[in-house]
């Protein structure tokens, strides 16, 4: 008499458990991560979504004679700087308080930026840029102040 392998795999036997398990878990981790990284994903989000807020302040850094001096010859700030910065929004998004890096021809530097917004412009309080290294070079540049008129 010939018997039937009737033995079954792995996934058959286990797959009335493990598919609602696995979903559970899914749900259990994507909800951590939004309660942990929410706020910082929709902040990255928002400012991506802000071009003049970045670009406008690193205008203002290429067009000052000792930032170019020290750092040199200020590159295009891409995308990817601003996820590698930190952005905090506040007052209803009315407010925001960032650093980005900026690639120098000379040196690299962190570029601070607050801001509060006035309508559709934003109105810097403060713009400065940061150099770290060389250590001989290390120094900050206050662009902006808190009450200067920019534009």
């Amino acid at each position: 008499m010939d018997h039937l392998n009737t033995r079954r795999t792995w996934w058959k036997q286990n797959m009335k458990w493990f598919v609602p398990l696995a979903g559970v878990f899914i749900l259990i981790t994507g909800f951590f991560i939004h309660w942990t990284f929410g706020d910082d994903f929709s902040n990255f989000a928002q400012t991506y979504a802000e071009d003049g807020l970045v670009e406008n302040a690193v205008e203002k850094a290429r067009a000052n004679d000792r930032v170019t001096q020290v750092v040199g010859e200020i590159a295009p700030v891409d995308k990817m700087a601003i996820l590698n910065g930190t952005v905090n929004y506040s007052n209803d998004n009315h407010s925001v308080e960032l650093t980005i890096k900026l690639k120098g021809s000379k040196t690299n530097a962190m570029l601070d930026i607050s801001a509060e917004r006035a309508g559709e412009e934003w109105d810097y309080e403060m713009i400065r840029v940061r150099v770290k290294n060389p250590p001989e070079k290390k120094q900050t540049i206050q662009l902006v102040e808190a009450g200067e008129d920019v534009m």
